[in-house]
């Protein structure tokens, strides 16, 4: 039994605690289509690989949904609905912020589709290929109307309504002649505008502008009607296959696929954001146990030198004046003593550097240093306080040298090891006082401060694409993937023999602040945890019968311990109204009539509030930092004023939440 304080009440719930189970924290956005909700106010990306929906509030980025999105393809803002529409599974859906569900069916079967709408008609027009040819159909909330054909071998870029004019614009790129062409419907036929060879599209209106514009292979470019006008876009990514336009803030989002940034413009011109994950390829990051932080450093897929720290709750890029250059497969270690992490060496290196990062700076060392190289195997011996370094990669081939480094200099303990010039991946046994090398060959050696002794031969094995083994403090072991490249297992070392304790997952870190162990990739971070955080909707809600809105509550994140950014989002058809969200300690179904139910028992807390003029509430519900919550399960529903429902008010659906890691 436990106590969890909440609002001024408490809730005493009794469970058990699951398995420790992989759960992604941290998501990149690299494979996603995007749209603007203009009542939200967000930026929505939904991922193609049913990763979630991410949402981006102008400042942070919430997951709603995790893992149940479809592949939603080519959405667009639908004012009349107030809701996203997209094509998906042969349907038309739309996504209200809380979920998606059909709005219509299409007639016809092809996935290669592109929508877009006008926004002053509420219509919504769609460009659908029919080889060799493109099929143009529309939709005003009925059946689908066909309108015209257009004819020719085209693959189609995008199109967009010009506002201005009220035409329907067009880019393809002709199959034939390789020619990027403009064509423009005006309700009656098509007639082509424009030729030419630079990359037109994607393509959409600009209200400020007052133009559609373009943006492609390093420019942008807008459209007048019968040219195309080519303007600078210093600050922006070289192309992009997503562009869109944010009416309420007057801000136009570019996204290029592979990529797990977004380019924003506004008045300023254009700039670059992170997405809600790093991506930093072939890195080997560390956990700094003085400030309870992941720290990732190396170059990312921009060809910038990115260092990123995660605090248990989101990542954190930290700016300086002064950084190494971006690199991969460098030494990377936290010296507890002297409460720094220290780079050396890498990819794309041409000098022996080493730098220390101590939280809020970096520092170059300029003493005598190893030579330049990249792989090198590193760890932190605690008892020696000294960092550990072995091999590596260097000009003419691989080494078998081993350097320390005490903190202020580096001095060469051996010219060659007995493990000879191979690949390997180094940990410390903080329980034995050894360092513990693998290499390619499959020995296992270690180190006891004098000397290295071959324990196993012909064991597991390193490679290049190993991260470096770790200590795990709740196992009291070393750990780490060995094996052959893209076979790896987990393994766990009682300074005999490895064990197979589980698959591989990423290049780990150990969190000991939160007894939690993390796993690293380029596309996502995961933390195995026996408490993870959690928030599914369970239930129904009920409203005014007809109402297009309905009313719902969603979280905007997840209720991570120290999450203090978490909130709870009320929609509803109900505007300027009073809403009561409950909290309780766990579900129930209790019939009030009309089709509504409460969904909740034990209640301990209310918050009062008022839907916006859009129907919105959004309720911050900042997570304590306090570990001794995780685990706790509460539950939330919500009521909105609403006098055209039949009991005079709207229900949510419930919502579970588990604060958590």
């Amino acid at each position: 039994m436990r106590i969890l304080e909440f609002s001024g009440a408490c809730l005493v719930a009794a469970f058990s605690l699951p398995a420790q189970t992989p759960t992604v924290v941290s998501h990149g956005i690299a494979d996603v289509t995007m749209c603007y909700d203009e009542v939200r106010d967000r930026l929505v990306c939904f991922d193609n690989y049913g990763e979630g929906t991410f949402e981006w509030d102008g400042s942070r980025w919430g997951r709603i949904q995790p893992g149940s999105t479809a592949y939603l393809r080519s959405p667009v803002w639908f004012p009349p609905l107030g809701q996203i529409l997209a094509l998906s599974g042969g349907a038309l859906v739309g996504y209200d912020g809380h979920d998606v569900g059909v709005v219509h069916s299409v007639p016809w079967t092809t996935n290669q589709v592109s929508l877009t709408v006008d926004q002053a008609a509420g219509r919504v027009y769609s460009l659908v290929n029919v080889s060799p040819s493109h099929a143009l159909w529309t939709w005003t909330g009925g059946a689908w109307q066909y309108l015209s054909t257009l004819q020719g071998p085209l693959t189609l870029f995008g199109i967009a309504v010009d506002e201005t004019s009220g035409a329907l614009v067009a880019v393809a790129l002709n199959l034939l002649t390789h020619m990027y062409e403009t064509w423009t419907w005006d309700g009656i036929g098509w007639t082509q505008a424009n030729v030419r060879s630079e990359r037109v599209g994607p393509i959409c209106y600009d209200p400020v502008l007052g133009q559609i514009v373009s943006f492609g292979d390093g420019e942008t470019a807008s459209w007048n009607g019968s040219t195309w006008n080519v303007t600078p876009t210093p600050g922006a990514r070289a192309g992009a296959e997503t562009l869109v336009f944010d009416r309420s803030n007057g801000r136009m989002f570019a996204h290029t696929w592979s990529e797990d940034v977004v380019s924003v413009r506004d008045s300023g011109g254009w700039t670059i954001f992170d997405g809600p994950h790093v991506h930093v390829e072939l890195v080997r990051p560390t956990y700094d146990s003085g400030r309870g932080r992941l720290v990732l450093f190396g170059g990312d897929p921009l060809g910038r030198s990115t260092l990123a720290e995660w605090d248990g709750v989101r990542w954190q890029r930290a700016i300086t004046a002064t950084a190494p250059s971006p690199r991969y497969r460098h030494a990377q270690v936290y010296d507890a003593a002297r409460q720094q992490t220290l780079v050396f060496g890498g990819s794309g290196v041409t000098t022996t550097d080493t730098w220390l990062w101590d939280g809020s700076s970096w520092q170059q060392y300029s003493g005598p240093s190893p030579s330049a190289r990249t792989l090198a195997a590193a760890t932190y011996d605690d008892a020696r306080q000294r960092v550990v370094m072995v091999g590596g990669l260097g000009a003419t081939g691989n080494m078998s040298d081993h350097w320390e480094w005490d903190g202020a200099t580096w001095t060469q303990i051996a010219a060659t090891t007995p493990m000879g010039n191979n690949f390997a991946v180094l940990g410390h046994d903080r329980a034995r006082n050894r360092s513990v090398l693998v290499n390619g060959l499959g020995d296992t050696w270690e180190y006891d401060g004098v000397a290295w002794s071959m324990i196993v031969a012909n064991g597991p094995k390193a490679h290049f694409n190993n991260s470096e083994l770790f200590w795990n403090p709740v196992a009291q072991r070393v750990q780490g993937d060995l094996g052959f490249p893209n076979s790896e297992q987990r393994h766990e070392w009682d300074g005999a023999a490895w064990t197979v304790i589980g698959v591989s997952t990423g290049a780990y870190v150990f969190d000991e602040a939160r007894g939690v162990l993390l796993a690293y990739r380029p596309d996502e971070l995961l933390v195995e945890s026996a408490t993870p955080a959690a928030a599914t909707a369970y239930g129904s809600g009920c409203g005014a019968a007809g109402a297009t809105i309905a009313t719902t509550l969603t979280p905007f994140g997840m209720p991570v311990t120290g999450n203090a950014a978490f909130e709870l989002d009320v929609r509803a058809a109900a505007t300027q109204s009073p809403v009561l969200i409950a909290f309780g300690a766990s579900q129930t179904q209790i019939p009030l009539g009309a089709g509504c139910d409460l969904l909740l028992q034990g209640s301990f807390g209310a918050l009062f509030g008022l839907t916006d003029a859009q129907g919105l509430w959004h309720l911050p519900l900042p997570m304590p930092a306090n570990l001794a919550l995780r685990g706790y399960p509460f539950v939330a529903q919500a009521a909105v004023t609403d006098a055209s429902a039949p009991l005079g008010f709207a229900l949510t659906q419930g919502l579970q939440l588990v604060v958590g890691d």
